[in-house]
């Protein structure tokens, strides 16, 4: 009589099973391979989870995150270090199921469930109404958001300025801008001749209507680059 042999991997207690192509069971004990991830299970569900975190530090305008098991997405964020205790991240967040926007605040360094949406990059087309109209990039599907949702961009959005849209179930749920633009400045206060301080900081006006504060320095028709997560002036460009 042949004798039967008995993976010892079976009476583990964080065993799992397997069968692979040929029918033969496979045991594994401890993490699972990565590749294929068939054994990330969410629950009796038998769904594949898979999560991903990320650092409060590093959230900005439009991301997806689970919070408190709501999906919410990030309207505003701002890094905020007080005189003493630890440094915080305050952020402005919509709740898709609910459409109420709150504000949270977190610790610095804090790790938050990060959500992948579907994601569509596009170009602005237009204004209707109360909606910004932007094309698919690789259908041209002309894609439908309120202004509500870009209300602090809306003077320096620009023809054919690059935007990001993230859908959730086929609906746009959010509109991340580009990290930089370069506008031109319509209006600017004269500044003293032989002024190039950059500690003292003015009002400046660009193309476009908005506002934001550049160095004393900057004067009319400068082209300056402008980051939109802090609406803060980076550098003046030079001018080909």
């Amino acid at each position: 009589m042949r004798r039967k042999t008995v993976s010892r991997a079976s009476s583990h207690p964080s065993a799992l099973k397997e069968k692979n192509p040929a029918g033969q069971a496979v045991f594994f004990i401890g993490e699972p391979p990565r590749t294929p991830n068939r054994f990330l299970l969410d629950g009796a569900a038998g769904q594949q989870k898979s999560i991903s975190m990320i650092n409060s530090n590093h959230v900005k305008r439009g991301m997806a995150l689970k919070v408190d098991g709501d999906l919410v997405v990030i309207q505003s964020f701002e890094h905020h270090k007080p005189g003493k205790g630890a440094a915080i991240v305050r952020v402005r967040i919509k709740s898709l199921s609910k459409g109420t926007t709150v504000e949270r605040t977190w610790r610095s360094g804090e790790m938050l469930e990060d959500v992948e949406l579907e994601k569509r990059n596009v170009t602005f087309n237009f204004e209707d109404g109360d909606q910004l109209v932007f094309m698919d990039s690789e259908t041209y599907d002309q894609i439908h958001v309120d202004k509500s949702d870009l209300e602090d961009l809306l003077k320096f959005i620009s023809d054919g300025m690059e935007f990001q849209i993230l859908l959730y179930e086929g609906k746009p749920v959010s509109v991340i801008p580009p990290n930089f633009i370069v506008a031109k400045v319509e209006y600017a206060e004269e500044g003293l001749k032989g002024d190039t301080a950059t500690t003292a900081y003015k009002e400046v006006t660009v193309e476009g209507g908005g506002k934001i504060q550049t160095p004393l320095f900057v004067k009319s028709g400068d082209m300056i680059k402008i980051d939109l997560r802090d609406m803060s002036y980076v550098e003046r460009v030079n001018q080909k």
